[in-house]
């Protein structure tokens, strides 16, 4: 919200955007001011301005969290060769924090909930081995206080072992008064298989490099994975 006795000061002292003849004409520009100015306050952040006019210029000096950043396309320039600072300091940091994404990665999928995909049986216990992922980046900000905050797409495949018991359809035979097999033998065997998977990474991290980074993983999918027996190896 703007600021009405600061805009009505700025008028009666004859200072930008107003000057000499109090212009009248300029309190639609100062209230636009004061309005930006009242919202950078609020969310602490500096609002870049650019304009060709010059007491709207002047204007941005008399109000807090207003900059004038010159005529559009230097703010433009401004604002891509910024992003590009932070987007190589997101990139820096996603290599950084490696380590702890794989982990992370891997206890969300140990995680999941896991069943046999072809066999009356159970999945014992699972043992993910490697994971590899490629991030996109989905955006990348300045937070304030030197920290920016940045968001990556994952997508990757995690290479696991699995123990699977289930029935053992040879050891079965057919029960016709019950109408149902009757089976005498469990296999109990360890496969090795993989999952494609989806991700996102939150991660926070220091503009200047120098700092603390921080991770948050986002499972997406898959929510459950089901798991082939030996025996679809051979079909």
């Amino acid at each position: 919200m703007a600021d009405p006795d600061r805009v009505f000061d700025l008028y009666f002292s004859k200072a930008a955007p107003f000057g000499e003849g109090k212009k009248k004409a300029e309190f639609p520009d100062a209230f636009v001011l004061s309005t930006l100015s009242a919202w950078g306050e609020k969310e602490e952040q500096t609002i870049l301005i650019a304009s060709d006019d010059g007491d709207f210029k002047n204007g941005v000096d008399h109000f807090p969290s207003l900059k004038h950043a010159g005529r559009l396309e230097q703010l433009l320039a401004f604002v891509a060769e910024e992003a590009d600072q932070f987007a190589t300091a997101a990139d820096a940091a996603l290599n950084t924090l490696q380590g702890r994404i794989e982990e992370q990665l891997l206890d969300r999928f140990e995680g999941l909930g896991f069943f046999v995909a072809d066999q009356d049986g159970d999945v014992a216990e699972v043992r993910p081995t490697t994971v590899s992922y490629q991030a996109n980046l989905l955006y990348v900000e300045d937070t304030g206080d030197g920290v920016g905050e940045a968001a990556f797409a994952v997508v990757g495949t995690i290479v696991y072992e699995a123990d699977l018991s289930y029935d053992d359809m040879d050891s079965a035979i057919y029960d016709h008064e019950e109408h149902q097999y009757l089976v005498f033998g469990t296999i109990e065997e360890s496969v090795t298989r993989e999952e494609v998977f989806q991700a996102e990474l939150l991660i926070t991290f220091p503009l200047d490099g120098q700092g603390q980074r921080d991770v948050e993983v986002t499972w997406n999918s898959p929510s459950n994975v089901s798991v082939a027996s030996s025996a679809s190896d051979h079909d």
